[in-house]
Formats: C-alpha cells, sequence, structure tokens
C-alpha cells in the first residue's frame, strides 16, 4: 500500500466509487426496465409488481441524480485520479 495522507485515500475511494456507481446503477436500472417489459407474471398481481418495480426504478433514478450533482459539485475536473493494486484511471483536463 502506498504511504499517503488518510484524506488522500478517502479521495480515491469517493472517486472510484463516482466513477463506478453510475454505470452499476444504470445498468440496475435496465434491468429493472427489462423485467417491466418482459412481464410474464399472473395478472392478479400485476399492478402490484409494476408498481414496486416502477417505484424503484424512480429511487434509482433519483439516486443517479444525486451522483451526477456531486459530480458537478466537485467542479470542473482539472485532474483525477484513482487507482486500486494495478487498475488505475487518470484524468487531465483543460483550463477553459
Amino acid at each position: 500500500m502506498k504511504a499517503g495522507t488518510f484524506k488522500e485515500a478517502l479521495a480515491n475511494r469517493v472517486n472510484w466509487a463516482l466513477l463506478g456507481g453510475g454505470p452499476a446503477l444504470s445498468a440496475f436500472a435496465c434491468w429493472l426496465v427489462w423485467i417491466l417489459w418482459q412481464g410474464g407474471w399472473p395478472q392478479d398481481t400485476a399492478a402490484q409488481r409494476i408498481h414496486i418495480l416502477g417505484t424503484a426504478l424512480f429511487g434509482i433514478i433519483g439516486i443517479l441524480g444525486v451522483v451526477i450533482a456531486l459530480i458537478g459539485l466537485a467542479g470542473p475536473l482539472r485532474a483525477l485520479k484513482a487507482g486500486v493494486g494495478p487498475a488505475s484511471v487518470q484524468i487531465d483536463g483543460d483550463e477553459a
């Protein structure tokens, strides 16, 4: 493990969470839409299932909004670096 401050380690974990959270939540939202699209459940419980899955989908969309807002509140990205073991991501931006 590289030597660094607790603040750097926390920032590294937050960067990975933001980079991974959006795609993971998007995939989960697509999966819920697929479940709604395929159907295949009895007519007796269809309305209840659609309500539950629709509520979950709106919740996921809300959480995605929070992730997007957190990325936006971080300001314009000039440099972002995150790494775990041999895997790392580095984004260098130009000042506009």
